[in-house]
């Protein structure tokens, strides 16, 4: 995925980005709604958060900064 393919994806789900880098993007985790059905057993779903505003660490390559 390029920086190009994730900012299109943010803007078809309404989604804005206030920093992060491509190791943010969501491929890179796993399926929330697989992952809560696999381990139903164990879980009581009481709410389901969907961001509309997500705040990550800069991409040092992009302009953030390095800690």
């Amino acid at each position: 995925m390029t920086i190009i393919d994730r900012n299109e994806m943010d803007n078809t789900h309404k989604v804005t980005l206030i920093g992060g880098g491509l190791d943010e993007v969501p491929h890179a985790y796993k399926n929330k709604e697989m992952m809560m059905q696999s381990q139903h057993q164990l879980v009581d779903i009481v709410g389901k958060f969907i961001p509309t505003i997500v705040r990550m660490d800069g991409d040092p390559i992009i302009g953030g900064k390095r800690k």
